[in-house]
């Protein structure tokens, strides 16, 4: 899968944002969101799944 957050890729997303956070960082982090799985909301709802920590 192509232009995913989940663990298709070689990046660890939620290690990523654990990482941003340990940093004291208290804003907000944003990603370009394209959904490509048929059901948009279920998408979202695993991207804020994935980066919410």
């Amino acid at each position: 899968m192509l232009n995913k957050i989940n663990d298709s890729q070689e990046l660890n997303y939620p290690a990523i944002m654990k990482a941003i956070l340990e940093t004291g960082f208290k804003g907000y982090v944003a990603q370009e969101f394209i959904p490509t799985y048929e059901d948009k909301i279920a998408a979202l709802r695993e991207g804020v799944n994935i980066c919410d920590v």
